[in-house]
């Protein structure tokens, strides 16, 4: 054991994973901007990067990247490029009852708004239109005057008046709607104008004709559009540059969490969540144009987390830290926001504060807990509306099925056998180096998921993970009963603050003869976005390894005194282990002690550090108390003792049943 834990802490010392790439605006990509363009002007095909793409999405981003690089098109895209800036050019306007809005629009030809000729009011407007800027004013009285946004800035004369505009025009069935930015008001502030669909003619809200299912989709839109004018407003330099292209993942993720906010009854947003939850290693950063981009989307989870757990001002702090200096900070901001979210006593039990590492791990539990699992929760964890996510299907995991082979050593870089050569393959028929292709990248996870622990012949399972270097890690134990009736259990949680080197380990163990199975979370989590797209490496080594296979260099005393019937608050019981040899003398030494209730719950953890000697005793009491100080009810726990010497391995290891009776 120990010369597995001193090989695997070297292997990752060397391996960082897969590396960032870089670019500029190539010949191929200023081609792929502008028939994107042409496009959704309904002057070219459909690009290629689009075929078979058939889930509309917002084209805010696609606006960015053209207005961006306007002055970086060369040859025949040049010219192509010099139109952006131009509004489109529609007949009819219409100032929203409110006066906050002034809607464009047609009733002929090809950007006609559905069923132009209803008019039920007589007030000479097409209903759709009147439905247009009374949705549009409510969601300016949600986001500015509920939610506590700033207004978006006014535009002066353009459009017609300093109104915010929206144009109602025939987008590609690819687009929602469309936010483009127009005039600099501040480093960071610039105005900008919203385009819509006309008629939202396509799945799933084509399905019905009636005008109430299209302004559904009209509903989720101006939510969605809207909130860019605030970002437009609030810090336009929030985005991201990989390969030549911009990214706005916190812009996309927010702005789908807006809809939500907004329309809790709509939950069109459901349609992107496939794309995050089936690939749990790619990070909130995650986009690659003009393909890959509903990750961005799908990421709607973790404010949807932030706004659950938390509050929905939460979003907002983030947005104003943001606010306070130019370029993508949305993870920095994150962090801050939690600090001093959690430490505001107004706000929070500021004895149970959050940063960003351990909100985004409880998040992946969160996770965990969908569809048919969402009935399993633990108690505070899981989404409202968990029920009807997808669960991550069984390619997301890294399934541990037999353990016939001790103890398996998952060392960088992973091999598709074993240490002694045999083949090795995932309980779902996947081999280790389909994971070694898709390592998680920050702020993305891992679910290691122990299966079938009941054939396992002794009562303590050991496991231990080291993190690759350049990244904090945070890992989360969940078990499972065998019983499907019981809500699952958080066994245990820990982190790595330490990114600069790998290690030191995180050690866990369990009881496995008591659950169905056991998922290991492993997140890498840092604040700064360059560690985005780098893939983190990280090692596990684990075994059910029985107590008697390790050297007697010390022996275990039986816990005393045991049954203990309490008399006091200051009763207590002492666990201990002496030295046999002298082997250990001058070691700096820890003694653990993890105490778990008898349906496997690890409520406390006690432990001794020190330098010993030949013969000394390592003492260790427990208070008959939980993490949180609070007397344990009478009953049967279990304690988990080892010994851990400096280098991280583990030198012994003994189980015991102690009676508490009050």
């Amino acid at each position: 054991m120990k010369k597995l834990v001193f090989l695997l802490l070297i292997a990752l010392f060397w391996g960082i994973g897969q590396s960032a790439y870089s670019g500029a605006l190539s010949e191929q990509q200023q081609q792929e901007l502008i028939e994107n363009y042409l496009y959704i002007r309904g002057e070219g095909p459909i690009p290629a990067s689009l075929e078979g793409e058939t889930l509309p999405r917002c084209g805010t981003e696609l606006a960015l990247n053209l207005m961006n690089n306007r002055d970086n098109f060369t040859g025949k895209y040049a010219a192509i490029a010099a139109s952006l800036a131009a509004r489109p050019n529609l007949p009819y306007s219409y100032v929203s009852p409110k006066g906050y809005i002034r809607v464009h629009y047609a009733t002929l030809g090809t950007d006609a708004v559905l069923y132009p000729l209803i008019d039920a009011n007589t007030d000479g407007i097409p209903d759709y239109v009147n439905k247009i800027a009374d949705i549009a004013d409510s969601v300016w009285e949600l986001e500015v005057n509920q939610m506590g946004y700033p207004a978006p800035p006014a535009d002066g004369i353009n459009g017609g008046d300093s109104l915010k505009d929206i144009y109602i025009i025939a987008l590609p069935s690819q687009y929602y709607g469309i936010t483009w930015y127009e005039a600099q008001v501040t480093f960071q502030s610039y105005t900008s104008y919203i385009e819509i669909d006309n008629d939202y003619n396509f799945w799933p809200y084509n399905l019905s004709s009636q005008m109430e299912r299209r302004l559904d989709a009209a509903r989720v839109t101006i939510a969605h559009e809207f909130f860019h004018t605030i970002h437009y407003g609030m810090d336009a330099t929030e985005f991201e540059s990989h390969a030549g292209y911009e990214f706005v993942p916190w812009w996309e993720m927010t702005a789908t969490w807006m809809e939500e906010i907004a329309y809790d009854n709509i939950n069109d947003y459901y349609a992107y969540l496939p794309y995050y939850y089936n690939y749990p290693w790619y990070g909130l950063q995650y986009a690659t144009y003009p393909v890959n981009t509903v990750h961005q989307y799908g990421c709607v989870v973790f404010p949807l987390y932030l706004s659950e757990k938390f509050d929905t001002s939460l979003v907002r702090d983030i947005w104003e830290i943001c606010a306070e200096r130019t370029g993508s900070q949305f993870l920095q901001a994150i962090d801050r926001a939690l600090i001093e979210f959690t430490s505001d006593p107004l706000k929070w039990d500021t004895t149970n504060q959050y940063d960003f590492q351990r909100a985004f791990n409880e998040f992946e539990v969160w996770n965990l807990f969908t569809g048919t699992r969402a009935a399993r929760a633990p108690a505070g964890y899981g989404f409202s509306e968990a029920a009807n996510y997808p669960m991550p299907p069984d390619s997301a995991y890294l399934n541990f099925a037999r353990y016939d082979f001790y103890p398996l050593q998952m060392r960088w870089p992973w091999m598709d056998t074993t240490i002694d050569g045999t083949t090795f393959l995932l309980g779902n028929g996947t081999p280790l180096t389909y994971y070694k292709g898709n390592l998680p990248q920050n702020a993305g996870a891992h679910y290691l998921n122990f299966q079938n622990l009941s054939l396992l012949p002794d009562s303590v399972f050991n496991f231990i993970f080291v993190g690759g270097v350049g990244i904090k890690w945070t890992v989360t134990m969940v078990a499972f009963p065998s019983n499907i009736a019981q809500d699952a259990i958080i066994l245990d949680s820990q982190r790595d603050l330490s990114p600069l080197a790998p290690g030191p380990p995180l050690y866990f163990n369990f009881d496995p003869s008591l659950y169905r199975n056991v998922v290991a979370i492993a997140t890498p989590t840092d604040t700064s976005i360059s560690k985005y797209p780098t893939g983190f490496n990280y090692g596990a080594i684990f075994s059910n390894q029985p107590s008697d296979s390790f050297p007697n260099s010390l022996d275990f005393h039986k816990p005393y005194p045991n049954p203990i019937v309490v008399k006091s608050a200051d009763d207590s019981v002492t666990f201990e282990a002496q030295i046999s040899t002298s082997s250990l003398s001058g070691v700096n030494t820890e003694m653990q002690v993890n105490i778990f209730t008898i349906s496997g719950e690890k409520i406390n953890v006690i432990s001794y550090n020190g330098s010993l000697s030949d013969g000394d005793k390592i003492s260790v009491g427990w208070k008959l108390d939980n993490q949180s100080g609070k007397k344990v009810a009478p009953g049967v726990y279990l304690a988990y003792c080892q010994v851990i010497l400096d280098n991280g391995s583990i030198e012994g290891a003994e189980k015991f049943k102690i009676a508490v009776i009050r």
